[in-house]
């Protein structure tokens, strides 16, 4: 999957190399609480989004580097690891590889952006959610019949 031209088509005019790392990150850490967990989150359905926001918040802010906030968040979390897929994992191995001045830049985006973060999350999640529901519809309609023979569409003009 290209998140880049997913994070693009979500907000036009996004600065997405501003903001691509710490969504990333946000989109990594959402995953994994469903797929990775030792919380079952589904109980807190009518909570979820501001627990999950409240507790990326808290690992970025009491942590002093990225490394921390990944140990922190995955304690926060219930998480058994990060990286929910073969694409997560490569991500946070790029991540990790960042030099000290892009790492010391994205914790402090993690730190101030993390709602706008969600936020991308969340709308992310909906689109998805819904192209998803589309192309459900569309397989399962049958297909309408496109020619009424006989009829006043049928291209005649008697």
């Amino acid at each position: 999957m290209n998140y880049r031209s997913e994070i693009e088509a979500l907000a036009e005019g996004l600065d997405v190399n501003r903001y691509y790392d710490g969504w990333r990150i946000v989109v990594m850490l959402w995953r994994g609480i469903w797929s990775n967990s030792s919380i079952d989150w589904s109980r807190y359905r009518l909570d979820i989004w501001s627990m999950f926001t409240d507790r990326v918040i808290s690992a970025a802010r009491t942590s002093s580097d990225l490394d921390g906030f990944f140990a922190r968040s995955v304690r926060l979390l219930g998480l058994r690891g990060i990286g929910a897929n073969e694409d997560d994992r490569q991500e946070l191995t790029r991540l990790l590889a960042l030099d000290d001045r892009q790492r010391q830049l994205l914790m402090r985006q993690l730190r101030e952006d993390t709602t706008v973060f969600v936020a991308l999350l969340r709308r992310w999640r909906d689109v998805s959610k819904a192209a998803k529901a589309l192309e459900k519809v569309e397989i399962e309609a049958p297909k309408e019949e496109t020619e009424i023979k006989g009829g006043l569409f049928d291209g005649n003009d008697h």
